[in-house]
């Protein structure tokens, strides 16, 4: 009865998140659409979608029109389980996105998606325009990180859902989660400072 009920549970999060990044998307086209009809700030260290050599490792250039992002690797992080217990030196591998084609070179500041309750989506930077608007326009390096206990970021692997280990998912732990992969980039990534400017976004939970 309790695995029926933990598997009905998965479903319905699920269910409600895949609606949710529905929302949220149509809603950032429209914030999109708005800001586009505002004059544009000049950013002479930022290229521009339509040219401009890109400084960073992706690579390919975004397509304006399509609102197309390159396909960017997977990372993962050696994240705690447990970031309030100093004795717990469990870890797991949580999976995490850099895009970095926008990055300036000296003190970038970090475009941080918080990831919420899904799977990351590469696909959710592909289609959301947005997020390179605001990167090409700031020359900030964009992470997506993705939420623990969703997609491959699994604490215990098939076992994370069971009775004992589901009290690690804790909106505390996320955002230490995320805390923690911010500070992490910042140390592996040329061009930021350790106390660079951060903002996290994200949609419904996130």
């Amino acid at each position: 009865r309790t695995n029926m009920q933990d598997q009905q549970g998965r479903r319905c999060l699920h269910v409600f998140g895949a609606l949710c990044c529905i929302v949220a998307v149509i809603v950032s086209e429209s914030a999109l659409r708005v800001a586009a009809a505002l004059p544009r700030a000049q950013t002479p260290t930022g290229p521009s979608f339509d040219s401009a050599p890109r400084s960073g490792s992706a690579g390919d250039r975004v397509d304006r029109h399509a609102g197309t992002i390159p396909h960017l690797e997977p990372r993962f992080f050696d994240q705690a389980v447990d970031h309030f217990n100093s004795a717990d030196a469990r870890t797991f591998k949580q999976k995490y996105y850099v895009y970095d084609a926008f990055q300036r070179p000296r003190g970038a500041a970090i475009l941080f998606y918080c990831g919420a309750e899904t799977a990351s989506m590469p696909s959710y930077l592909a289609t959301n325009l947005s997020v390179a608007f605001y990167a090409q326009r700031l020359g900030a390096l964009v992470v997506a990180a993705e939420h623990r206990y969703f997609g491959e970021s699994l604490p215990f692997g098939n076992a994370s859902y069971s009775r004992d280990n589901i009290q690690y998912l804790a909106i505390e732990q996320t955002l230490a989660d995320y805390a923690a992969i911010i500070v992490h980039v910042r140390a592996t990534s040329p061009g930021l400072q350790p106390d660079g400017k951060a903002v996290a976004f994200g949609g419904s939970y996130g």
